[in-house]
């Protein structure tokens, strides 16, 4: 069902409706012969209504409490002071009945109260002033202006979005909407081009229950599939998510990234892979397992347990093998998404568009190496998110003691100042020089 929308009256209705104050004898005649309802034509009256001030001797006061006065004999005089304690001014009791204005009255000769007119003119020039002002747009000091310019418009060229500055500068006392505007009507130095697109894709949701064409999860794969992980983290809630998926570059490239992200912190570090190949996946996975292994501290191990409780993945090729990884690591718990169902693991799928805002789709990453790809992430993992306090991922990483400083070493990624941070290809190119 649609909103009802709420028109004013036009000129021309508000020149019939001062016609028909003066001939109808009730609010409902006026209404019918209108065809607007009565509580339409009671607001119009009452809101664009004015006071005429006159000379006339022994003019009641306008205050509400004026008659209750009278009656207690708490004043005598026929006008109160506006200094009283129980001045309230307000319209008189005469104007509550129809026609609320005394445009046609008999009585307004000898009437003592104030006398309040309906004109169709001045109606619909108070109806414009009120709307002007409250669609004036608010006058701003030129030293803020010039402080949000300086500040915001600087990292909205790095990529940076409106709520991620202000999230990392409080003392800008202005809120994303003000920043939009001003971008808009450029006020600042950015363009309105350079800002994130916003909004939420609708989400596709496949019936692989019902294709008979689909690719069937081998035998191999019993014991691994999404509800085996559901069933998992029903049981073991505390336990940190590993989502793994890769990210591929140009088609006839030779290199990808294989990405590792760890939904409860939306941290995620990526490892260059040389080929497209499982075998390259499994042994690239294999030797950071034993990395972790190999630490002797006590915090290490818990990295190590922590690292390879649970891990979600898809069913691309590339990840064949991955199952061998339990041969060799007995604590590590490997499941499956369903066939095209990427939306199973979407909060990794989601941060890969971070990647791509640095690195295009269709770019190649043969000409990156692997600390390439750390100053990348680092710089994503810089980024703070509103789902995480305001805080960064790399923060978040840090302050939990099952992984901490340990595990951010081992992977290389650092911490990039929030000013810093870049979201735009301009990075690769900061980095190449």
């Amino acid at each position: 069902m649609s909103k009802k929308q709420f028109n004013q009256l036009s000129l021309v209705q508000r020149s019939q409706l001062q016609t028909l104050l003066k001939e109808k004898d009730s609010l409902a005649k006026i209404s019918v012969e209108m065809n607007l309802s009565r509580q339409t034509l009671y607001r119009e009256i009452l809101r664009n209504s004015f006071p005429i001030s006159c000379d006339k001797p022994g003019l009641k006061s306008s205050c509400i409490n004026y008659l209750k006065c009278h009656k207690e004999k708490k004043s005598y005089r026929l006008e109160c002071p506006s200094d009283c304690i129980n001045y309230q001014p307000g319209r008189q009791y005469c104007l509550k009945k129809y026609p609320f204005v005394c445009n046609n009255c008999k009585k307004k000769k000898c009437c003592n109260f104030l006398h309040y007119y309906y004109d169709a003119e001045n109606a619909s020039n108070s109806y414009h002033q009120r709307i002007n002002k409250a669609n004036a747009f608010p006058k701003t000091d030129e030293k803020i202006i010039k402080q949000v310019n300086n500040i915001v418009s600087p990292l909205i060229k790095n990529g940076q979005s409106i709520e991620a500055i202000l999230m990392n500068h409080p003392e800008l006392k202005v809120s994303s909407i003000t920043i939009r505007n001003w971008i808009k009507n450029r006020i600042l130095d950015c363009n309105f081009s350079e800002l994130r697109m916003t909004g939420r894709r609708t989400q596709k949701i496949y019936n692989y229950s019902s294709n008979p064409n689909h690719i069937r999860l081998s035998e191999a794969k019993i014991g691994h599939k999404y509800n085996d992980f559901r069933l998992f983290k029903s049981l073991h809630p505390n336990c940190l998510t590993i989502q793994l998926d890769s990210v591929i570059g140009n088609i006839d490239g030779v290199h990808s990234v294989l990405t590792i992200h760890i939904v409860e912190y939306k941290f995620q570090f990526g490892i260059l892979l040389n080929s497209k190949e499982s075998n390259e996946v499994y042994q690239k996975l294999n030797d950071l397992l034993s990395k972790l292994k190999s630490l002797e501290d006590s915090s290490a191990i818990a990295v190590y347990s922590t690292f390879s409780e649970c891990w979600l993945t898809d069913n691309g090729i590339e990840f064949d093998n991955i199952l061998s990884l339990i041969d060799n690591h007995k604590n590590l718990n490997i499941f499956f998404c369903h066939p095209y169902s990427s939306f199973e693991k979407g909060a990794c799928e989601r941060n890969h568009v971070l990647v791509r805002y640095i690195h295009f789709k269709g770019w190649s990453f043969d000409n990156l190496n692997q600390q390439d790809i750390n100053v990348l992430f680092s710089n994503i993992n810089s980024y703070p998110r509103l789902s995480l306090n305001k805080k960064t991922p790399y923060q978040c990483v840090l302050e939990d003691s099952r992984l901490g400083k340990e595990f951010l070493n081992l992977i290389n990624i650092f911490k990039v100042n929030c000013d810093d941070v870049n979201l735009t290809p301009s990075l690769l190119k900061k980095i190449k020089k």
